[in-house]
């Protein structure tokens, strides 16, 4: 015996003397029960798995079928037995606890103890009644960690020091075989993880090698190009579908594209819009090994621009405020709601500031469009050089013949939901001619481009001018108006409902003080009164422009007279029929011209001859005032 395995064998000794085991004892051999057992061989079965076909080959390989192979836990637990002959003594059984505090010093235990292969015969073994037998053991190691021992039984005579080789030489071959199927499941794993990163991803993904075949296709990608994503694979991408792929260019080239549009036709025929990127795969030396290409519908590009945006209706029929007896609102709203339910175009006529925009916002959320995009445009602060871009888009071809650059207009955005075109009054005669088309047809082209798109989208129209003066001086076509004006809705001024100002104060002023971080709750009536006799020709906008100024001013909780704007204060007339400026009470017979011209400098006046403001509280464009400031011969 070596120096080293006495040394183990002494320490294995001692550790028995230590649990006070008796050599006389009897082996404890009770095995665990069928339960546990079960549950035992499910947890090692990628150990058992391996190892079992090798204590096969071993046990047929040995001539003497006096012995038993068998494999343990690491835990010393039995999980597997081969051989013929029951060697009742040796507790060589599944289910039995060959651990050093059970079966004193023994083979299996020492292994696992020393994490080494040892051969325990005869009177090494501690307990007497294990004299007879001699057992070889190695332990099984993965990943640097012992997870069982496999060993061979027999009588001591029989046991040789090439038993304990052969031991050894199985141990390694179940490490191998153990290592490999890890590495392969580790492999699986992973490429489970990125299939269903890919398949996680919304865009369609195909992956092609540097001879232009498939070697990967997402389920998105088979669904957009309308072919069988198994079939696909390892066709060549030209096999797949009938227009010049221009990854293949890629492949060429070895210069990739970002987000470009692309219009084709699948297999079947069907117009394919789409945004595309294209990124090259080089080896080490710089060559091009292959070409990841991604594409998505166009149509969730628009999407995400509109969530991107805000395109979307942010009020509804709740968000209108009015006096339930003023038969001019309840005629409004009437219409606006029989429109929310009709599929029809609305054109929605009245002053600047009475709240169009909210109707048209009201007449989408109520419609079944509702959860559709809800697009704007505003004639009047565009020029004309760009209104078509803007409503139609721009295009222009890029590339190969199939690329397009440019971007996508409003009808595109639109598609879908509702396009609202305010101030449709200052569209140019060239540009009615396309809406009408548009319109009728019910498809676009963008400006410059040949393609032509089908657009589904519902028309809001708004104005403030009246489009039937319009068509009668040439400024507005007769037959685009009356392709908007289906179902017509007329928004009253505020000065034909002052029965709806203290009901409208009340809940600005509750907006504004959330708005502005303010603790506002009410308003003087005094101050009441005078936004009582104000004519508001800037309407609910100039209303909600001098509340907000109100209550920025405002340092309690109350409107008093002196936070109403100056420009309204000065307006307001005394019972002596005088104005607070001590002018004659001559506007009572003066002319609306008049009338405008000093509403117009009292504002400028106030705003210190800021004409975004001043327009603004008029209600007003900037290029409306000043036209209006040139008519009136009005210097600021």
């Amino acid at each position: 015996m070596d120096i080293y395995k006495q040394k183990i064998l002494d320490k294995a000794y001692k550790r028995c003397e230590e649990r006070n085991l008796e050599p006389e004892r009897r082996i404890d051999r009770t095995t665990m029960g069928e339960k546990e057992f079960e549950e035992l061989l499910e947890k090692k079965e990628f150990l058992l798995g391996s190892a079992r076909p090798f204590m096969e080959k071993i046990y047929k390989f040995m001539e003497d079928k006096s012995f038993l192979v068998s494999l343990a836990d690491e835990n010393a637990r039995v999980i597997e037995v081969v051989g013929e002959t029951d060697i009742k003594n040796t507790c060589v059984r599944k289910g039995i606890d060959w651990s050093e505090s059970n079966a004193g010093v023994n083979a299996i235990s020492l292994a696992l103890n020393e994490a080494r292969a040892v051969q325990v015969t005869g009177n090494e073994h501690y307990c007497n009644e294990l004299k007879i037998w001699g057992c070889s053991a190695c332990p099984i190691w993965l990943n640097g960690v012992v997870i069982g021992v496999i060993s061979i039984t027999g009588p001591k005579e029989k046991i040789y020091p090439h038993t304990l080789g052969m031991v050894v030489a199985v141990s390694y071959a179940i490490e191998n075989i153990l290592y490999v199927k890890e590495k392969n499941n580790q492999l699986i794993v992973k490429q489970n993880f990125q299939d269903a990163i890919v398949e996680a991803v919304n865009d369609g993904m195909i992956i092609i090698d540097k001879n232009g075949v498939i070697t990967y296709m997402n389920s998105e990608a088979a669904d957009i190009l309308y072919v069988n994503r198994n079939t696909s694979i390892g066709k060549h991408i030209s096999d797949i579908v009938n227009f010049n792929p221009m990854i293949l260019e890629v492949l060429k080239t070895g210069v990739g594209y970002v987000e470009k549009e692309l219009i084709v036709r699948n297999p079947t025929g069907a117009i394919m819009h789409l945004q595309k990127t294209a990124y090259p795969i080089k080896d080490e030396e710089g060559n091009v090994a292959g070409v990841v290409d991604t594409f998505r519908r166009i149509k969730k590009v628009k999407k995400m621009v509109n969530d991107m945006v805000g395109s979307y209706a942010k009020f509804t029929f709740e968000d209108i405020i009015g006096n339930d007896n003023n038969e001019k609102f309840i005629e409004t709203l009437k219409m606006a709601r029989i429109a929310s339910q009709s599929t029809s175009n609305v054109l929605i006529q009245g002053e600047s500031g009475t709240g169009k925009e909210l109707f048209a916002n009201a007449i989408h959320n109520a419609s079944t469009r509702a959860g559709q995009p809800f697009v704007t445009l505003n004639c009047s602060g565009i020029p004309r050089q760009l209104l078509e871009g803007e409503l139609f888009g721009v295009e222009r071809k890029y590339g190969t013949e199939n690329f397009i650059e440019g971007r996508p207009g409003k009808f595109e955005l639109a598609n879908g939901g509702t396009l609202f075109i305010n101030e449709v009054s200052e569209l140019p005669l060239d540009l009615q001619v396309k809406l009408m088309k548009a319109i009728q047809d019910k498809r676009i082209s963008r400006m410059g481009g040949e393609n032509v798109f089908d657009v589904n989208v519902r028309l809001i129209c708004a104005t403030n001018k009246d489009l039937s003066e319009l068509c009668r001086d040439g400024s507005f076509r007769q037959d685009l108006y009356y392709r908007l004006d289906v179902l017509g809705i007329k928004t009253t001024p505020l000065r034909e409902q002052k029965d709806s100002l203290d009901k409208l104060v009340k809940h600005i002023i509750a907006m504004m003080s959330k708005k502005l971080g303010k603790d506002v709750l009410s308003i003087d009536e005094s101050a009441m009164n005078i936004l009582r006799q104000y004519d508001w020709p800037g309407n609910v906008r100039e209303l909600e422009n001098a509340l907000e100024r109100a209550v920025n001013v405002c340092e309690g909780t109350r409107i008093m007279q002196q936070h109403i704007p100056s420009y309204i204060n000065m307006t307001i007339k005394d019972g002596d029929g005088t104005d607070k400026s001590g002018s004659s009470a001559v506007n009572n017979y003066e002319t609306l011209e008049n009338l405008e011209k000093k509403h117009i400098i009292t504002v400028t006046r106030y705003t210190k001859g800021n004409i975004s403001k001043a327009a603004d509280i008029l209600g007003v464009s900037r290029n409306t005032l000043y036209n209006k400031l040139k008519k009136y011969e009005i210097e600021i």
